[in-house]
C-alpha cells in the first residue's frame, strides 16, 4: 500500500507529453488555413473586367443590328404609301408613258438622291430633308404625302423610323432600285421608238406649261453674267434656311425652311439680304412672316417662284410684290389677301400661275385679275380635274 503514490506520481509524468503535444495541435490549424482564405478574395477582381468586356462586345453587335436597314424597313414603306405614283418613267400595258407625279422619284437610289425638285434625303439631317417635310404636314394640308386621296397619313412608327434611317446617314447598304429601262416595257417591240416619241411630246407639253425648255432658257438668261456667290455668304444663312442651287453650275438659288417654319418670322428674312441678289426660288409655307417682311422679298430680283401659303401675309405685302418683275408662281393659299392685294397683282404681268384659294378675294377680284394677266392660271378654288369629255370616258356597255 506504501507504493500506491509513488506508481500514481510516475503514471501522471508519463501522460504529461502526451498532454503537451494534445495542446499543441489546434494552434497549429489556423496558420495552415490563412493561404486558403486569401485565395478567393483575388479571384473575383479578374472576373468582373471579363464580364464588362464581353458585354462591350454584345453591345456593338447590337448596334449594328439595330441600325435601320433601308431594304428591310424603309423601301416596303414607300413601297406600300409612295411608289405608284413617284416612280421612274414607264409605260403601261396600253403603251402610254406614264411619269413620276411632281418629277420626284423613290423607286431608286439615283431617283431619291438626284432629284431636280431639291433634296429630298439630307443625310444625318431629317428637318432639312424634303421627303420627311412632305410626310409630317397635317392631314389636310394640299401638300402632305400620301395625299389624302390616295390614303391615310404615315404612321407615327413609319415616320419615326424613316427620320432615324436619315439620322444615321440615309445608307442605302447594296439596295439601287428599279432601273428605268427595264420598266420601260411596251408592245411589239416598239419600247425604243416610243420612248423616244414620248419624250418629245413630253418637251412639247413642258413648253406649254412653261417649266420645259423655255424655264431652262429663262433661268439661263437671269443667271448671265451672275457670279456665284461665296459660300461663306452663304453660310451666313444656312442655320435659318437650307439653301441650294437650283440646278448644277447655276449661281442662282432655292431657299427653303423646312421643319424651321416657327423660328422664320421678319427679322430671320432679313438675314437673307446678303444673298437676295440670287435668290430665284423662296418657300415661305406656314412661317410666322407678315407684310414688313415683303420689303426683303420685293428687293429679289431674280425671284421666279415664291410660296407663302398659310401666312399672315395681306394686302400691304402683296403691293409690295408687284414689283418684282420675273415672278411667275405666286402661292397665296390660306393667306389674308383680299381684293385690294389681288388687283395690286395685276401689275405683274410675268406671273404664270397664282393661288389665291380660301383667301378673303372675292369671285369678282379674280375675275379682274385673269382679264388683267391673261397668261396667268389662277387657281381659286380646290384644283380639281374638270369633267371628262366624250372621248375621254372610258368605254364600256351601251346604255339601253
Amino acid at each position: 500500500m506504501t507504493l500506491f503514490p509513488h506508481t500514481l506520481f510516475a503514471f501522471l509524468l508519463l501522460l504529461a507529453p502526451v498532454a503537451a503535444q494534445g495542446g499543441e495541435k489546434p494552434a497549429e490549424k489556423p496558420v495552415e488555413e490563412k493561404p486558403a482564405e486569401e485565395k478567393p478574395a483575388q479571384e473575383p477582381e479578374t472576373k468582373p473586367d471579363a464580364g464588362k468586356g464581353k458585354a462591350d462586345d454584345k453591345t456593338k453587335k447590337g448596334d449594328k443590328k439595330d441600325k435601320v436597314d433601308f431594304a428591310a424597313q424603309i423601301q416596303p414603306i414607300l413601297e406600300k404609301n409612295c411608289v405608284e405614283c413617284h416612280k421612274a418613267p414607264y409605260t403601261d400595258d396600253d403603251g402610254k408613258k406614264r411619269r413620276p407625279k411632281g418629277g420626284v422619284i423613290l423607286d431608286s437610289k439615283d431617283g431619291m438622291t438626284k432629284s431636280k425638285k431639291g433634296k429630298l434625303l439630307v443625310a444625318k439631317k431629317p428637318d432639312d430633308s424634303k421627303l420627311v417635310h412632305s410626310i409630317t404636314l397635317p392631314a389636310d394640308d394640299e401638300d402632305r404625302m400620301p395625299p389624302a386621296k390616295k390614303g391615310d397619313p404615315l404612321s407615327q412608327d413609319d415616320i419615326d423610323l424613316i427620320k432615324k434611317w436619315i439620322e444615321e446617314g440615309a445608307d442605302f447598304g447594296t439596295w439601287t432600285g428599279t432601273e428605268q429601262k427595264a420598266d420601260d416595257k411596251g408592245g411589239d417591240g416598239k419600247d425604243e421608238k416610243g420612248e423616244k416619241s414620248d419624250e418629245k411630246s413630253g418637251d412639247k407639253g413642258a413648253k406649254d406649261k412653261g417649266t420645259g425648255e423655255k424655264g431652262k432658257k429663262k433661268s439661263e438668261a437671269l443667271a448671265d453674267g451672275l457670279a456665284p456667290l461665296p459660300e461663306a455668304t452663304i453660310a451666313a444663312v444656312t442655320d435659318a434656311f437650307t439653301v441650294e442651287a437650283i440646278e448644277v453650275a447655276s449661281p442662282l438659288l432655292r431657299v427653303t425652311c423646312y421643319g424651321r417654319e416657327g423660328r422664320i418670322d421678319d427679322a430671320a428674312l432679313a438675314a437673307l439680304q446678303p444673298i437676295a441678289s440670287h435668290v430665284h426660288e423662296l418657300v415661305l409655307a406656314r412661317t410666322q412672316i407678315t407684310d414688313a417682311g415683303m420689303a426683303t422679298i420685293a428687293s429679289m430680283p431674280r425671284l421666279s417662284h415664291l410660296d407663302l401659303r398659310a401666312t399672315k401675309i395681306g394686302n400691304a405685302g402683296c403691293e409690295e410684290l408687284a414689283a418684282l418683275s420675273h415672278l411667275t408662281s405666286l402661292n397665296l393659299y390660306g393667306t389674308k389677301v383680299g381684293d385690294a392685294g389681288i388687283a395690286a397683282l395685276s401689275q405683274c404681268t410675268s406671273l404664270q400661275h397664282i393661288y389665291v384659294w380660301q383667301t378673303p378675294a372675292s369671285a369678282d377680284a379674280v375675275v379682274a385679275l385673269q382679264h388683267a394677266v391673261p397668261s396667268a392660271r389662277v387657281v381659286f378654288a380646290a384644283d380639281l380635274p374638270g369633267p371628262m369629255t366624250r372621248e375621254q370616258a372610258p368605254r364600256g356597255r351601251a346604255r339601253r
